[in-house]
């Protein structure tokens, strides 16, 4: 009986510590990727983190860091999806022909219309907007903000799930932008109408197991955003677009299926302004802090400063085309001393629609490195 038991301790201690010593010698074979869309708790940040924090960080550290992590994903998405025709998953939700949608910062509730905005929200909002249009003006700046939609803005009409509805009611940012018209002349765009025109005209504009928009997406939002700075601007049906590689996305690999679901086009363009060739004069390609800076020889040509979020990547070839030197930063990566170095004739300020209602926290950021 004796060695039954020291049968059944030995044997459930190997359960329990076999997997991590079998995970020493097999992780380099393994896929190890930071798939999340956030930076991977570390022992530092629970050593950190007050008392009463304390173990809820750790809990989110032992996730972050659990072996197997992407491989058990992977099946955990394989089984829902081809078993139970659904899928489990905090962060991403499956749509119509396997398009994914995003499920945090309030896109789903966005989408549907749920969330109301306060007369608080809405004046902090407009305050901090005129204040930088204050600062850019006393500098003979010129300022737009451009508020990219939401993937499911854009495409939850198509391929959101039929149990998804929708309120009728307006939106956060709707709500927000006509206030702002309403009661300021800041001049702020949302290419919503473009991006579904283009869409409906057969371009797909975001990519498909992803957060953002594709090169057709970035392309059409440069263009409204030139239309609001009074420049030329270009259709894109009059441009030659060619398919890339296949792609996956941000979103596929949330459930590890980056692998499985990377059937995507990474769509291009020809014919915009071939006869410029901007210049890449320094770059920092850090996750999700990307920053660029370009020149061209346009003659007489002016600066731009493009401070914003990942959507920026897909407008910088089009942009910097109509520049003479042209810089693109997130907006956390921006340092004092930034805006008076480059000496911009025109600032860009872009917001992502789910991102929009804090970005008034970092616009006074900013404007306290520019004093």
């Amino acid at each position: 009986m004796k060695k039954i038991v020291r049968c059944y301790i030995v044997g459930f201690v190997l359960v329990l510590v076999l997997p991590y010593l079998v995970y020493l010698y097999v992780a380099k074979y393994l896929d190890l990727e930071n798939h999340e869309n956030h930076e991977l708790v570390t022992m530092q940040d629970v050593l950190d983190a007050s008392w009463n924090e304390k173990t809820i960080i750790l809990e989110d550290c032992i996730n972050d860091h659990i072996p197997y992590k992407n491989e058990l994903t992977k099946l955990n998405t394989l089984v829902d999806i081809n078993i139970f025709k659904s899928l489990d998953s905090q962060s991403v939700l499956l749509g119509k022909d396997n398009w994914l949608f995003y499920k945090k910062d309030n896109c789903l509730e966005d989408y549907c219309r749920v969330l109301s905005v306060s007369e608080e929200e809405i004046e902090d909002t407009i305050t901090s907007m005129q204040n930088l249009r204050g600062y850019c003006n006393e500098h003979g700046i010129e300022l737009v903000y451009m508020i990219t939609p939401n993937k499911e803005s854009i495409y939850g009409d198509l391929y959101m799930p039929d149990y998804v509805k929708v309120a009728e009611k307006p939106s956060r940012v709707e709500i927000f932008l006509q206030s702002i018209t309403n009661e300021t002349d800041v001049n702020i765009i949302f290419p919503e109408v473009e991006l579904k025109a283009a869409r409906d005209a057969g371009y797909q504009v975001y990519k498909k197991y992803d957060t953002h928009w594709n090169q057709l997406g970035g392309y059409v939002g440069t263009m409204r955003l030139l239309e609001a700075l009074k420049m030329d601007t270009q259709d894109l049906g009059a441009l030659t677009v060619y398919s890339g590689n296949n792609i996956t996305g941000d979103l596929a690999n949330m459930i590890g299926m980056g692998t499985v679901y990377n059937d995507d086009i990474d769509y291009r363009l020809d014919g915009y302004k071939d006869n410029i060739q901007p210049e890449l004069i320094e770059e920092r390609d850090e996750p999700n802090l990307k920053y660029s800076h370009y020149r061209t020889d346009i003659p007489d040509g002016k600066t731009i400063v493009c401070i914003g979020d990942s959507f920026l990547e897909a407008t910088e070839e089009y942009l910097a085309k109509n520049y003479k030197e042209s810089y693109f930063m997130h907006i956390s990566n921006y340092v004092e001393g930034t805006i008076e170095a480059a000496d911009p004739d025109v600032i860009v300020i872009t917001s992502t629609e789910r991102a929009f209602p804090g970005l008034h926290w970092s616009i006074d950021n900013m404007l306290e490195l520019c004093k």
